[in-house]
């Protein structure tokens, strides 16, 4: 009888260690036997078993038709909220044991999940809790390393660079959209905050520096590089010296933050940290006007396993980059350097739930005619696993954009050309920033989505597994958001006013001449609609171009806002410009151009 009993409690014991096991994945369990023969402790991602449905939320709220800002409330409330309700007894368990078995941790909300530091005994405990449904490694994250570079000139006076032209970023500047207004980033290695076609775009100039600069590892207050990888790509999304006009950036009106996080301590909880805080970077979930609008990510992981890679209950990118897109945000990733074979787009971005929330950029040639696709180019299509059957869903890359010599921002204020899928990613941030200012409601997976539907197709006939849908083109894809009846908007709208007008600002503007889909607009069937301050002040006759506004307050700075309406009511996208009666020390920049 003794003998039955302990049987019976060693099959028990044996059953436990067996289910643990199975909520290991292989690369933790690898780092776990060598810490237990070596010492030491094993970097882990815990993920909780209750899990908000992020996908049906995101579905729900498409369907309410919210608007960005109560979006991004509801998601972020309510996975701060599954946080609040499930962590407590994991977060009980972990403090009781810290600075012994476990040595360092912390909580997530925008996956229900913590990362830890500790003991491979802590992390078999943790395997054995009903409330943890897997436990994978906290993988170093390796940067998609460039190419080629070599130094380049260091100024182009009125210069614009190939790529910017090859995606008609200069059509959307001409119609007066530039990114103002809009926010871009990068998790990347920093950004050279110094350098005079960086420096007086960066956030963090008017807004607290922890709003503008995310550093989990250095504490850094102020934006750095270790690298220059993440100055140049940040350069291609918005940087221009306003001393030359030396134009490297797609949406050279657009503000950047930034997250330092492929550099020294580059594990996946802490792009993890600087997604959660790109979503809510001022603290306040009622705020959305701090968010930006997609995030350029050129890093890849190389210890996720492919056989789990689409099952979301393992795969913790999975409801991160999906909550991340819920709350607003366009993720856009490098597509990778290792092609030109097949299925060699680099994780986590070779996997598809939708046409366009794991996007992968690949690299066209943007100074050859025809832009050839690069043959470093990784190449689709998505990982055997996760196939849908789906021709679209399976093919990659999602599109194309130019990475061959693309000349941008490097250390020490200088400039230089690099090539790589690195270089390609932040021509589609730069272009969803110039898409964001022009359609102001739109969703970042709806303005990505609208690059993807009116890329140019090249290559091979149709969607394929080289450039993905093909070229982005920007302003392609503001047509197709825009309604074809609404008129285009005023541009180069300027204020003025000085001592010798202390009462009285100037507005001036030239009109549009199409509408939006291209027909003629005449001058004689719009009126240019003119609001101070939220009211409205005067409806100007098309042609006329000018207004005074007068029985102002002398020093008293007012905001006005012009809109086109055309004889059937149509209206234009707003502009808006500010300015002090009488004049200012230091006036305010126009806004809009």
């Amino acid at each position: 009888m003794q003998n039955w009993r302990w049987l019976f409690l060693s099959l028990m014991i044996w059953g436990a260690a067996a289910f643990g096991q199975s909520k290991i994945s292989p690369s933790l369990e690898r780092e776990l036997d060598r810490a237990a023969t070596e010492g030491g402790t094993v970097k882990a991602l815990v993920l909780m078993s209750d899990r908000v449905d992020i996908r049906a939320l995101d579905a729900q709220l498409y369907e309410q038709k919210v608007t960005l800002q109560e979006r991004a409330y509801t998601v972020i409330t309510t996975l701060q909220a599954k946080a609040a309700e499930t962590q407590g007894p994991v977060n009980a368990f972990l403090e009781s044991r810290l600075g012994t078995s476990v040595m360092e941790f912390q909580s997530f909300w925008i996956a229900n999940m913590f990362a830890v530091d500790a003991t491979p005994g802590a992390i078999y405990e943790l395997s054995d809790r009903l409330d943890i449904r897997y436990l994978t490694l906290d993988s170093e994250l390796q940067l998609e390393e460039v190419v080629d570079s070599a130094p380049a000139s260091p100024t182009s006076p009125n210069g614009t660079e190939p790529g910017l032209l090859a995606i008609n970023a200069q059509m959307m500047w001409q119609a007066g959209y530039t990114g103002d207004g809009v926010i871009v980033m990068g998790v990347d290695t920093g950004v050279d905050a110094n350098h005079p076609a960086l420096s007086w775009k960066w956030r963090g100039t008017h807004v607290p520096t922890n709003q503008a600069w995310f550093d989990p590892d250095g504490g850094s207050t102020f934006p750095n590089d270790c690298d220059s990888h993440g100055s140049h790509t940040v350069g291609t999304m918005t940087g221009l010296d306003p001393a030359t006009s030396d134009t490297i950036g797609v949406a050279p009106g657009a503000e950047w933050i930034a997250a330092k996080t492929i550099c020294s301590s580059s594990h996946t909880s802490r792009s993890i940290a600087a997604f959660q805080w790109a979503v809510d970077p001022d603290g306040n979930p009622g705020t959305a006007d701090d968010m930006p609008v997609g995030i350029g990510n050129s890093w890849w992981d190389p210890d996720i396993v492919s056989s789990t890679q689409c099952d979301p209950s393992v795969n913790p990118y999975i409801d991160v980059v999906t909550a991340v897109e819920a709350a607003g945000i366009a993720i856009v990733f490098s597509a990778g350097n290792s092609g030109p074979g097949s299925t060699s787009i680099t994780q986590p971005k070779n996997v598809n739930f939708d046409l366009v929330d794991f996007w992968a950029t690949g690299a066209v040639d943007g100074n050859s005619a025809g832009f050839p696709i690069a043959s470093f180019s990784s190449r689709g299509p998505v990982v055997s696993s996760c196939s849908t059957g789906n021709t679209s869903l399976d093919i990659k890359p999602e599109a194309s954009a130019p990475g061959v010599n693309v000349r941008s921002a490097v250390l020490s204020g200088g400039y230089g050309t690099k090539s790589g899928t690195s270089m390609a990613c932040p021509h589609v941030v730069g272009a969803l920033a110039l898409l964001r200012q022009a359609h102001p409601t739109r969703t970042g997976r709806e303005l990505k989505l609208a690059l993807y539907q009116t890329a140019r197709d090249l290559g091979t006939p149709g969607e394929d597994n080289d450039y993905g849908m093909g070229l982005i083109d920007v302003w392609a894809a503001h047509l197709s958001l825009a309604d074809p009846l609404d008129p285009e908007r005023v541009t180069n709208l300027e204020a003025y006013s000085d001592y010798t007008t202390p009462t009285s600002i100037g507005l001036s503007w030239e009109d549009p001449t199409h509408y939006a889909g291209g027909d003629t607009l005449l001058p004689g069937s719009f009126t240019v609609e003119i609001s101070r301050d939220g009211s409205a002040v005067a409806s100007v006759a098309g042609g006329v171009q000018t207004y005074t506004d007068n029985g102002l307050t002398d020093g008293q700075t007012y905001l006005y806002n012009v809109v086109v309406k055309d004889v059937n009511d149509s209206l234009s996208s707003e502009v808006e410009v500010s300015w002090t009666a009488g004049g200012a020390v230091t006036p305010s920049a126009p806004m809009g151009l």
